[in-house]
């Protein structure tokens, strides 16, 4: 069970794999997803040089239980997913805000994982919030909260 909650902390901090099927508007929203998807990416393949690149020195992430990670810590803990363990998650009701050099994505993120045969489905609320440093996006923050299983999405 451990071995799944810390699964789960790697994947909320990197967000996910699938980005809402919605074509982006405008060239922020494109960098903002693609970052989105490469971070998550990084995350469950143990990509730390991508990780590394992508999200900010001074990022912070804010778990479900309220503790907070740095970039350091997240990096220095990060492997690939195990042979034993089948991942699949899918971003819904994505909302990117753009204020010039600071840019917000919200989501509800919706995760499958299967740990030797034991399945478990989780739904996620997170914020990651980006900002423009020398021409280029960087992950800042993120804020993750579970959803109960028994809620129903708004």
């Amino acid at each position: 069970m451990k071995q799944i909650r810390s699964i789960a902390i790697l994947v909320c901090v990197v967000s996910s794999l699938a980005v809402a099927q919605t074509r982006p508007d405008n060239r922020t929203e494109q960098d903002i997803r693609r970052i989105n998807s490469q971070v998550a990416e990084a995350g469950l393949h143990g990509d730390k040089a991508t990780a590394e690149r992508l999200i900010a020195n001074d990022y912070i992430y804010t778990g479900m239980d309220g503790s907070t990670r740095t970039k350091a810590q997240i990096i220095k803990d990060m492997q690939p997913l195990p042979a034993n363990v089948k991942y699949s998650s899918r971003l819904e009701d994505v909302v990117i805000r753009d204020f010039g050099g600071t840019a917000v994505m919200s989501y509800r993120m919706v995760e499958d994982v299967e740990v030797n045969g034991q399945r478990n489905s989780s739904q996620y609320r997170s914020t990651d919030v980006f900002m423009r440093r020398r021409g280029t996006w960087q992950l800042i923050a993120t804020h993750t909260a579970m959803i109960p299983a028994n809620s129903k999405p708004k």
